[in-house]
């Protein structure tokens, strides 16, 4: 090939790529987002016309530093990504708080990309900056919001813990007058030497039956507040399903002599033994078969208890005034009564609520059914053996509120 052949090739390819940096430099030029190219020092090379317009730079930015243009400081700002770039090699983000040519502050993603030269070392840095102010708006005010209802939580919290001690402070100072009434009531009813009129013992049985009333409601709030302060404690034992029924139907005769109820239990005789906290399953039943009780003006309150799965179920179900279905969601809730004419309201309102929980912290479950003017049956399940494992999560779930 003769030398002007070749000359004229190496022309052609200059003036090629001349046209291609002509379209890419046209191309950046109009790109939508603001491109400004720095070199060594943060200094500016070039910039897009998006930049310009978008920032209103008055006079030639060429030759400006990045702190100049951007931060407004004589020094380099250490979160800027354009300087941590061209340090690091690496591509850089960060997001700035820049002020545009209305003079409103606006919030920029920057992404700073280094262009290696020799020695793979940055030599300059193209960096593209996208308006991201309304996420960042909204990212801020988020977090303002989580401070704000973190703050109130621990208010919350504090002042649950303060209700708490307060309840099992108070409750204390008055069990003790109160099972002193109740016992010298009892015992007065009981003397056969000096027998009481009959208008007197039925002034002090009016006065014993309050006592243990009131008593009862103080227990509801002392248990409470014991689950509340995570101080309840779980003891495990070997326990005859079948007995322990038994010994609570017998128990609780007392409270359906003179009604027309009829107080039963019906279980499997195949039942095993179970391991749980016997104390507080005997307290599940109990609120269980007092609230049936309660609310049966007449009929039947039967206690059964079977298999089911891995699991045992133990129902009490009645024939009382029933449930409204909208009401099922609020009777486990705390200091509620449903409106249930005309059976008067007594007591706290916590013996559902109560019962739910300990049948919770038991490792199980308890659901409601009923049909308004038949009769409700509530059923707890609970697992045949209670482990450790399981007992640890659902006291862990109960530190954590749920």
């Amino acid at each position: 090939m003769k030398a002007e052949d070749q000359f004229i090739i190496n022309i052609e390819e200059q003036e090629a790529v001349l046209s291609e940096n002509d379209h890419l430099r046209h191309y950046l030029g109009h790109f939508g987002g603001a491109l400004v190219l720095f070199g060594p020092e943060c200094v500016v090379l070039w910039t897009n016309q998006v930049t310009e317009q978008r920032f209103g730079i008055p006079g030639p930015v060429i030759g400006m530093n990045c702190h100049d243009m951007n931060h407004h400081t004589p020094e380099q700002c250490d979160i800027c990504p354009i300087g941590r770039a061209l340090a690091t090699g690496n591509e850089e983000q960060g997001i700035l708080d820049l002020a545009i040519a209305s003079g409103e502050l606006r919030s920029y993603e920057i992404t700073a990309t280094p262009i290696l030269g020799s020695f793979d070392c940055a030599g300059q840095v193209m960096a593209l900056a996208r308006d991201v102010t309304e996420r960042v708006r909204v990212e801020r005010e988020l977090h303002k919001r989580t401070e704000r209802l973190e703050i109130q939580n621990k208010r919350v919290v504090e002042a649950s813990k303060q209700k708490s001690r307060f309840i099992a402070s108070l409750s204390h100072e008055l069990r003790t007058p109160l099972t002193s009434i109740i016992g010298f009531s009892q015992i007065l009813l009981e003397d056969t030497d000096d027998p009481l009129s009959s208008g007197q013992k039925n002034l002090l049985g009016k006065v014993n039956g309050n006592a243990e009333r009131l008593l009862g409601m103080i227990n509801d709030l002392l248990d409470l507040a014991k689950m509340e302060s995570g101080h309840l404690s779980v003891n495990t034992s070997r326990v005859d399903l079948c007995s322990l029924i038994a010994q609570v139907v017998d128990t609780m005769q007392p409270l359906v002599r003179g009604k027309e109820i009829a107080l039963s239990c019906q279980t499997d005789e195949n039942l095993p033994i179970i391991r749980t906290d016997e104390q507080k399953l005997c307290q599940i039943l109990v609120n269980l078969v007092s609230n049936a009780i309660k609310f049966t003006p007449e009929g039947s309150v039967t206690v059964s208890a079977g298999l089911l799965g891995s699991k045992v179920a133990i129902s009490v179900t009645d024939t009382g005034i029933g449930i409204r279905r909208t009401d099922f969601g609020k009777i486990f809730d705390e200091f509620h009564q449903v409106e249930a004419p005309p059976v008067r309201r007594e007591g706290t309102g916590l013996g559902l609520a109560i019962t739910r929980r300990l049948v919770y912290l038991l490792g199980g479950e308890v659901h409601v059914s009923s049909k308004l003017g038949e009769g409700s049956t509530f059923t707890v399940t609970l697992p045949v053996s209670l482990s450790q494992s399981i007992l640890n999560r659902r006291f862990d779930d109960q530190a954590a509120g749920k």
